[in-house]
């Protein structure tokens, strides 16, 4: 049965006087729902005419033509035409647009939240979107693929996925990460120190092309090819900088550095420096530790690394560390 979610309050009859209308998805859910396909229990969107995408936190078994292992989207192949979903760019969404998110079961309307370099997402409060859902505009062409909660994967990522020769997607990586301060865009973490960036520069434009959001400097990043070299243009103080900087693959490359435990990891989960005033060497970790599992799960990559350690905040992590072929656990307390 279809279940509708407003995501305010209607007060603007009793308060001012008024009527509203809220916004009507329902032509729009029915056109869509017709863009659902199963690969035996994997569900999909269609996305072309044979071509369909699905977000699994799991290797699926069926086969696939295409894998994007920052997103978790595989891309499958229909032998039986499909009904496309109209993929709009997610550039063109603005904070508190209205937005619907759809599965099979339900349609939930809300209003567009926030966005950072992958995921965007749509305010749906007591609202439960399943995986592989579609996100629409009121013209009923989509802006992404739902994934949990109100997270969505923004179409530009969908059409990388479509559009690239390879089949395992790259993303770049210079080893900064940045946050928006007032109209700065501004690097907030050096995580690479051989790159030129420092902590509070300010970024001006990419290989001459001027940033009008912050979305848009990660994205230029994350898109660019891994070898490539671009042109950063920022402010260091008063002083307009021009650097040339390499790009690197996110997950061949890119390690990771902890600021808060004083660990900095290599590709291959190893610990390739280790403060020793900091909480990391002195809970009983040392160079050359490899990370087997977090929290007891199994870490495969870096990003696993990444996101454990940010949704840490003030909690314990829980490390299954191999030395020498001699497995242990240690615990980073705060």
């Amino acid at each position: 049965m279809l279940k509708l979610l407003l995501s305010i309050a209607l007060f603007f009859s009793t308060s001012y006087g008024v009527s509203f209308t809220y916004p009507d998805f329902k032509q729009c859910y029915k056109k869509n729902l017709k863009s659902f396909v199963y690969f035996g229990n994997i569900k999909a969107v269609a996305i072309s005419k044979y071509l369909a995408v699905a977000y699994l936190k799991t290797k699926p078994k069926r086969k696939y033509e295409k894998y994007d292992p920052l997103l978790n989207l595989y891309l499958f192949r229909s032998k039986e035409p499909l009904n496309a979903v109209k993929l709009r760019s997610s550039n063109k969404l603005k904070i508190g647009e209205w937005i619907a998110g759809m599965d099979e079961d339900a349609l939930y309307v809300g209003n567009y939240a926030t966005s950072d370099d992958i995921y965007d997402s749509i305010y749906l409060p007591n609202a439960k979107l399943s995986p592989s859902s579609i996100i629409s505009c009121l013209c009923c062409d989509v802006y992404g693929l739902g994934i949990e909660g109100g997270k969505f994967v923004g179409s530009e990522f969908i059409k990388r996925l479509i559009n690239s020769k390879e089949r395992i997607i790259k993303y770049g990586d210079i080893g900064v990460e940045f946050k928006k301060i007032g109209k700065n865009f501004v690097v907030k973490e050096v995580l690479d120190n051989k790159q030129p960036l420092k902590v509070g520069d300010r970024i001006v434009s990419i290989n001459g092309k001027m940033l009008n959001s912050i979305k848009q400097l990660r994205r230029a990043i994350l898109f660019s090819k891994p070898g490539v070299v671009l042109k950063v243009k920022y402010f260091r103080g008063k002083a307009l900088i021009e650097s040339d900087i390499k790009v690197k693959d996110r997950f061949l490359d890119s390690g990771f550095y902890s600021k808060k435990f004083g660990i900095k990891f290599d590709k291959n989960l190893k610990i390739i420096d280790l403060k020793k005033t900091d909480l990391g060497y002195r809970s009983g970790l040392r160079v050359g530790d490899k990370i087997l599992s977090i929290n007891g799960k199994r870490v495969k990559n870096v990003e696993k690394i990444k996101e454990y350690f940010k949704k840490s905040r003030d909690k314990k992590i829980e490390l299954l560390i191999d030395r020498d072929d001699f497995q242990f656990f240690v615990y980073l307390g705060v």
